[in-house]
């Protein structure tokens, strides 16, 4: 059902099936109603871009998130993960060289399996947005997702590209890599990070930026320096401006966020009304704790703060 899928994206084509293109893939929730243009509703390929250390895992995720907030249905296909799936242990950066033959040809191996389960998802479970977590570094890498998802599935495709060169974002992001990659938990702070700007150079021989000189029909949006600057080009529809709006706003600030279950006492007085008692002994305890183990990372505005909520 169109409105089902609705992205604001008009499918190209007719409406009829003898005038399809060879190999064109319909998707299931094509239905015979037609948008104002001609065309009809499609699903959206979100298609991440920019080297290792530029936040766009964190985009990919907090972007799905808020699409499945505002009703639509998002999932996140990481080509890092099936990378991990093939191999049995990541060893060092050599595995990212170019003149790594054997590695190249897994590496492609994995973003071709990312693509094909976006596109099985997208076609078999009637999902609306797949976003593809990769590098996706070069035209012919980005020209090979939009020939499979537009030319032959019908479907919109946005390219999202993060790119930082501030030197203390990059060096808080490889930071963030290093503690929570898989590739690095049995590795040295220093070897992880050595390693990983070893990784950084591997890419940076290959890595090429989107050009609206060569790739001006993409859609496209452009986030420098984790939001210090964004640009936007051929956005097509409600969905699409909807992403840049959230990316627009977006700020990859790490939080911790705690719960606790209060040790409480409800006090029912005659008029009806509610009183919750916390005790000294806990409120003393979670300030002893927030005192000396966050201390030094938060702000005032930032300090401790009950909520509560009485159902």
């Amino acid at each position: 059902m169109a409105g089902d899928v609705g992205d604001g994206y008009a499918r190209k084509g007719t409406t009829n099936p003898s005038e399809q293109h060879e190999g064109t893939i319909q998707h299931p929730l094509k239905d015979s109603a037609e948008s104002s243009s001609g065309g009809q509703f499609a699903p959206l390929l979100i298609a991440l871009v920019g080297l290792p250390a530029r936040g766009k895992t964190a985009i990919a995720h907090s972007l799905a998130r808020y699409l499945c907030w505002i009703g639509h249905s998002a999932k996140v296909f990481s080509v890092s993960d099936y990378r991990r799936k093939w191999t049995e242990q990541y060893d060092n950066h050599d595995f990212f060289c170019p003149n790594n033959e054997e590695a190249m040809e897994l590496r492609k191996k994995c973003a071709l399996e990312a693509m094909r389960d976006a596109s099985n998802w997208i076609m078999s479970q009637h999902g609306e947005v797949a976003i593809i977590d990769g590098t996706n570094s070069t035209r012919s890498r980005r020209q090979c997702l939009y020939n499979k998802f537009h030319e032959q599935m019908n479907c919109a495709v946005l390219f999202v590209e993060s790119i930082i060169d501030d030197e203390n974002i990059l060096a808080k992001n490889m930071e963030e890599t290093r503690r929570n990659s898989p590739d690095y938990k049995e590795m040295s702070r220093e070897k992880a990070l050595n390693d990983f700007q070893l990784r950084i150079k591997h890419y940076l021989n290959l890595f090429e930026t989107i050009s609206y000189k060569h790739e001006g029909h993409y859609s496209c949006i452009k986030i420098k320096n984790a939001g210090d600057d964004i640009s936007a080009h051929r956005l097509i529809g409600h969905l699409q401006s909807r992403i840049l709006y959230f990316l627009s706003s977006y700020q990859p600030t790490p939080k911790t966020m705690y719960f606790s279950r209060v040790s409480v006492c409800f006090l029912y007085y005659r008029f009806g009304s509610i009183c919750l008692m916390l005790k000294a002994k806990f409120l003393a305890g979670i300030s002893t704790s927030v005192n000396k183990t966050h201390s030094s990372y938060l702000t005032r505005s930032q300090y401790f703060r009950a909520v509560v909520h009485v159902i």
